[in-house]
């Protein structure tokens, strides 16, 4: 019963999806409906389908898992020493200050190098990718400074 009702849930997403995308006005509708339906029969076709439609990723241009955590590894790496560098270059009052503008900074980067990946604008994922990191290293102060208060 629970798969029968993800994969009708999964079918009005697929017709909401190839509405937007459908460039034929006549009989859009029924003829969606018919792609939406055909989608979610075959698991494969479906996952292709949401994949593009809704992330705008292509499942067929994903790489090795070696090269994908190599990538990430060197990321981890040029990130983290992006906010590092001002604690080799100024005194620590002004390297704190320093390391979260170069840290949201770099996030925001990032971000829009991500855009050229997708199909969506540079502007919204850099600040997409700005408004979570520093959502998070909030978080992270926030119990940071509770748990210090625990001691």
């Amino acid at each position: 019963m629970r798969q029968v009702l993800q994969t009708g849930v999964q079918t009005q997403l697929m017709i909401k999806l190839y509405l937007q995308w459908a460039f034929v006005e006549s009989n859009k509708n029924e003829l969606m409906g018919k792609e939406a339906e055909v989608a979610s029969k075959n698991k494969e076709l479906m996952f292709k389908e949401m994949s593009y439609r809704e992330l705008f990723l292509f499942p067929e241009q994903i790489k090795s898992n070696f090269l994908e955590g190599l990538t990430m590894f060197c990321s981890y790496i040029v990130g983290g020493s992006i906010s590092l560098l001002a604690y080799f270059l100024f005194s620590i009052p002004q390297a704190i200050i320093l390391s979260i503008v170069f840290a949201l900074s770099g996030l925001f980067l990032l971000g829009v190098v991500t855009s050229r990946f997708t199909k969506l604008g540079w502007w919204k994922l850099g600040a997409r990718m700005l408004f979570l990191g520093a959502l998070s290293a909030s978080v992270g102060y926030v119990i940071g400074q509770v748990a210090n208060n625990f001691r």
